[in-house]
């Protein structure tokens, strides 16, 4: 029990309360589990930090400045830090380094072009792509300096409609308008039935929603010219949800066309709650999230969402799901859901409107693909909650991600136990469903362990940025905070790299690649971390601009779109922009801030990882398969799998000041930008809706 150490002195009261009973504001008996996570079958966690309330009317204690025991105290909590600094010392520590610019949200707005006055509204959260645009913007071009207290300065370091301008982000923010023209033409059957087995190939096993049998006997129908036989608007909706996910790998201009019929489909059902609306509303969602409007999908999952809610599909076996005698269909279908929504939330910072605490459906069978996704989704609630919780010290935050580091360890070796796939081994010995769920999984792991420890390098590049206006004692905290980071930022950019790896494998090994995942949104990732790993360190150019390079050119083979032509020419831009910046750096000497350590402080530093995780083989730009890292449980004491290097990292935290994330001015006004200053970064806004 966690309260038992508490419950003596403190009455009927508890020390802690688990997250399920603070969300829903609930009284908890603090047992592991506690009473009602265990009658609700909820999983029952508890903070790992609680704040410490003095009694009211008690004058806080002395800081003891001296031994305990013979033992010298080497943990300085914030009211030492505060005692040892001026008022000025403390403004400029408190100005240093900012956690909501660190971890930070992003609003962009646009107006529509035949209508200013309509303008549309976007906000990105931390875990987003777009929240780093504002780091690469103040490290390639500072702007005009931007007080930290001037009126109306927060808003302005939100705003990042000119970011979004400035790298030519704008159809990859917003999106595009979806064209429905009302075409009296349809594909032939063989043509039907050519996208119907690629979708059987390929995302059935990601949505094993309909049987096979079922599939075909819909498209039979579709066919079929007996009026007294033909499909209902919802069997027909999912039939052309199905052949658009088919066109992905076949036909950009036939997917096009199929989703704008079904999207027709749909408004006839518009209002139906029924299994097959959410069918259709999820597996379109899914199309587009690969190939369209990033955004549409989202609104487009949103309504599946709703309708399974209004359904309850959340809840232990319906009384209606019960009367058709679907029950397991219904509830796989929702977890189905529930996790894709969990995983796009994630990947646009939002926060998702399922809550896991008010699920009473069962949970998916162990074994099973949704099972493994849904202990992902687990996983990426905690690395959301680590984002989006404000009232955490760094040392708090790092903790939290090498917990979450363990648990995403923890299940790959469940995910290897059960399904006989590696996370990290080469897919070319692999076909069929394996092969769907090896690409799907091993995705997941690395976005997540990339997305966990990215605030860290953002950290780490921010801490090295020169301000002459801190002072020497704010600086060689900040030195000493930088000193537990570099583990941490090799995971994220180890994490990076294997995503390039396992892309360009794909495509390299399976010619359906392109409708099995989201290699765009991976690799924007990834090549966004290491533009970020290269500006940290000038001379790391040369390694991460080969992955870069690989990462482009599994890029240029997906279908041709807007919103690709976008990233393609924004992380070219910024190649270029690094390059730049590497070629004028001054020769590798000590860090300008390594100064202010001591030597017992320096032979405490993190070092990097092995050589052969963290400087991958690469040949003409493309990274070899086999000199990614080996199954999981292979390489015992290798890089990103183990966590030899993190207890390091642990045991130096606790001789750290744990401080509060500082504050930083990004030295740079948003409102006065001059895009004319970046032309050597920027390239010339594509027309058209598609290429």
């Amino acid at each position: 029990m966690r309260a038992t150490s508490n419950a003596g002195s403190r009455g009927k009261n508890i020390s802690k309360a688990c997250e399920a009973c603070r969300r829903r504001k609930q009284k908890c008996d603090g047992e592991d589990p506690c009473s009602i996570c265990r009658r609700r079958s909820l999983t029952c966690s508890y903070r790992d930090v609680t704040r410490s309330r003095g009694l009211r009317g008690k004058a806080p204690e002395r800081a003891n400045s001296g031994s305990d025991n013979g033992q010298s105290t080497q943990t300085v909590d914030d009211r030492n830090v505060s005692s040892r600094l001026s008022e000025a010392d403390m403004e400029h520590l408190k100005t240093a380094l900012p956690r909501d610019h660190i971890i930070n949200t992003l609003r962009a707005t646009r107006s529509a072009k035949d209508t200013p006055s309509s303008v549309s509204q976007l906000s990105y959260g931390p875990s987003s792509n777009f929240s780093i645009l504002r780091h690469f913007k103040a490290h390639l071009e500072p702007g005009d300096e931007l007080p930290v207290n001037s009126p109306g300065s927060l808003e302005l370091r939100q705003d990042g409609t000119q970011s979004i301008d400035l790298f030519k982000f704008q159809e990859r923010a917003f999106g595009n308008d979806l064209l429905l023209q009302d075409d009296a033409t349809f594909l032939s059957s063989d043509l039907a039935t050519t996208f119907l087995d690629t979708y059987l190939r390929t995302t059935y096993y990601q949505f094993p929603m309909v049987s096979t049998d079922t599939l075909r006997s819909y498209l039979a129908r579709l066919y079929e010219a007996n009026p007294t036989n033909v499909l209902a608007s919802s069997e027909k909706a999912f039939l052309l949800a199905v052949l658009t996910a088919g066109a992905i790998t076949k036909d950009h201009d036939w997917r096009m066309a199929l989703f704008a019929k079904a999207m027709k489909e749909v408004d006839k059902i518009r209002y139906e709650i029924s299994l097959p609306a959410i069918q259709t509303e999820i597996l379109l969602a899914h199309c587009e999230f690969i190939g369209g409007s990033l955004q549409r999908g989202y609104q487009i999952l949103g309504g599946a969402v709703r309708k399974a809610i209004a359904a309850g599909l959340h809840k232990s076996s319906p009384a209606w799901v019960r009367r058709q005698g679907d029950s397991s269909e219904a509830t796989a279908l929702f977890w189905l859901v529930y996790c894709y929504e969990t995983f796009m939330c994630f990947t646009f910072g939002w926060p998702p409107s399922i809550h896991r605490e008010d699920i009473d459906a069962p949970l998916p069978e162990y074994a099973t693909f949704t099972r493994a996704l849904f202990d992902m989704s687990e996983i990426i609630q905690q690395v959301h909650r680590m984002y989006m919780n404000r009232e955490v010290t760094i040392k708090h935050d790092l903790k939290a991600a090498y917990h979450i580091l363990k648990k995403l360890q923890s299940w790959a070796r469940t995910v290897n136990r059960d399904f006989e796939i590696s996370i990290s081994k080469s897919i070319q010995h692999t076909e069929g469903e394996k092969l769907i769920h090896q690409i799907t999984l091993s995705y997941h792991y690395f976005y997540t362990v990339c997305l966990t420890f990215r605030p860290f390098l953002l950290l780490s590049l921010e801490i090295g940025r020169e301000n002459a206006e801190r002072s020497e004692f704010s600086q060689s905290i900040l030195v000493k905070i930088n000193a537990t980071l570099p583990d941490a930022c090799e995971r994220c950019i180890d994490a990076a790299r294997c995503m390039i790896g396992l892309c360009q494998s794909v495509y390299t090994l399976y010619s359906e690649a392109e409708g099995v995942s989201y290699h765009e949104l991976f690799l924007e990732t990834a090549c966004f971390v290491l533009i970020a790993a290269t500006l940290r360190d000038k001379t790391s150019y040369s390694s991460n601009a080969s992955f870069i390079r690989t990462g482009i050119t599994c890029l240029r083979k997906t279908s041709r779109s807007k919103r690709r032509e976008e990233l393609i020419t924004a992380v070219e831009q910024l190649l270029a922009g690094t390059e730049k910046l590497a070629t004028n750096a001054p020769s590798p000497k000590a860090s300008p801030t390594s100064h202010a350590l001591t030597q017992s402080e320096t032979s405490s530093q993190i070092q990097p990882l092995p050589a052969h995780i963290s400087t991958l083989q690469y040949d003409q730009g493309f990274i070899r398969p086999s000199s990614l890292p080996n199954d999981v449980e292979a390489q015992p004491g290798d890089g990103i799998w183990e966590l030899g290097q993190a207890e390091q990292t642990l045991q130096i935290l606790d001789q750290m000041p744990d401080t509060a994330w500082p504050y930083m001015d990004w030295n740079l006004n948003m409102s006065n930008l001059d895009v004319d200053l970046f032309n050597s970064y920027i390239a010339n806004p594509i027309g058209g809706d598609d290429v």
